[in-house]
């Protein structure tokens, strides 16, 4: 099987999962005002690490001191609290190449580390029993401080209306000087494959999804903040 069957087979089977990361009930729909930004995480609550010789491990973790009561811009990471999933694929033929892939968040950081020829996945669900009002704002952003080679970025959304994720992405090439820069998902280049289009009055989940854009993997990153902007 390819890498990238593997990659799809996986990602079919944790989003049947997502919903293991339902907790309280959920908060009554919280408006933005007009011009404001929302931070979906910042990455300084929650601290997590993980690292994967092969396969997948995960990890669930709430921030102890955000209400999910409050305004979502009070919140971070959104919903106060965040599921991670790393995978970390070596081909068969680069099995001798196999060396751990390593996750770290915290101090307002997401460090990725992979070694050549392996193949790192990152996915990230934010809530499943959100009601957030994103009808004021136009794009998902994420802030990195530097990528060394390149990537693969998608983000998906569900909304009331629409039980199936509506999915926005694009590849960046790596940035060699080190540089932080962003990278912007538009709302308009999100499609579903069945049903309407997200209602952005009413969105309930979040999701990130970053994998290895490269030939031979090898992949270092970090990202300090994502959010939605208008």
């Amino acid at each position: 099987m390819s890498r990238r069957s593997t990659h799809l087979l996986v990602l079919g089977s944790l989003l049947l999962c997502a919903g293991a990361i339902r907790a309280d009930p959920p908060p009554p729909p919280q408006a933005l005002s007009h011009a404001q930004s929302l931070t979906i995480d910042n990455f300084t609550a929650a601290p997590q690490e993980l690292a994967v010789l092969s396969g997948n491990k995960s990890s669930d973790r709430t921030a102890r001191a955000c209400d999910r009561k409050s305004s979502p811009s009070s919140q971070s990471p959104l919903g106060c609290r965040r599921l991670v999933f790393l995978h970390n694929n070596v081909e068969a033929a680069s099995s001798g190449f196999a060396a751990p892939g390593t996750l770290k968040i915290g101090n307002g950081r997401l460090l990725i580390s992979s070694a050549i020829k392996n193949f790192a996945r990152l996915e990230v669900f934010y809530a499943d029993d959100l009601d957030l009002d994103l009808s004021s704002l136009s794009r998902f952003r994420i802030h990195f401080d530097s990528s060394d080679v390149g990537l693969n970025i998608n983000m998906q959304m569900i909304a009331r209306n629409n039980p199936s994720p509506a999915l926005g992405g694009l590849n960046i090439d790596g940035v060699a000087t080190g540089t932080p820069f962003v990278v912007d998902i538009p709302f308009t280049s999100f499609g579903v494959n069945a049903g309407e289009l997200p209602d952005l009055r009413h969105i309930r989940q979040i999701r990130l999804f970053v994998q290895s854009a490269s030939a031979i993997g090898a992949n270092d990153y970090a990202m300090t903040l994502i959010e939605a902007v208008p």
